[in-house]
């Protein structure tokens, strides 16, 4: 879902969805802002920097979709990963400086991006992927409730003690699980 519409002057606009359900989504949304807005005769400079910042955002994700399986990118793929981020996060610069003046909140610089900056850097010694947390999004959920389970009749000091100590149990009790077949 798009939120921030009725409150666009005071807030930026926010996609939000699951990473599990929105990581498929830049492709698509690349393919609808080429069909209606690149293909018009003029696109301001503003679109192709937008273009850009979609075409790159695929490519990222494609490398880190295609390389999921390594500890590490290979050196020309991770370079080519480093690439990309940079040139998103230089488009997406350029881009949250130019729309504020208009009076909108595009494309604002968030923390997470400097987190991605630091994915790019270093993509080479460790992959990037492994730093996502889509494939084990449920995890807060699951400690939501162990954390929840862990409170009652507990002050809140040992509430985190015996959260992880649950967790580690239950961990444990997984694993072995798995080895044993």
């Amino acid at each position: 879902m798009f939120a921030g519409d009725e409150t666009a002057q005071t807030t930026q606009p926010k996609l939000k969805g699951r990473g599990a359900e929105i990581k498929a989504l830049g492709p698509a949304l690349h393919a609808v802002w080429q069909h209606f807005v690149m293909s018009h005769a003029n696109p301001s400079d503003q679109d192709e920097q937008i273009d850009l910042g979609l075409q790159t955002s695929c490519l990222i994700d494609k490398i880190m979709h295609d390389n999921k399986h390594l500890y590490k990118l290979p050196p020309d793929t991770a370079q080519k990963f480093e690439v990309a981020v940079w040139t998103f996060l230089n488009v997406q610069n350029a881009l949250g400086k130019h729309y504020p003046a208009q009076g909108l909140k595009l494309f604002i610089v968030t923390p997470k991006s400097h987190y991605l900056a630091h994915m790019g850097l270093t993509s080479g010694i460790i992959n990037p992927y492994l730093g996502t947390c889509w494939t084990g999004e449920d995890f807060m959920q699951k400690m939501k409730g162990i954390a929840g389970i862990s409170a009652r009749g507990n002050n809140i000091y040992q509430v985190n003690v015996k959260t992880v100590g649950r967790y580690a149990l239950g961990l444990e009790y997984t694993l072995r699980k798995d080895a044993s077949g």
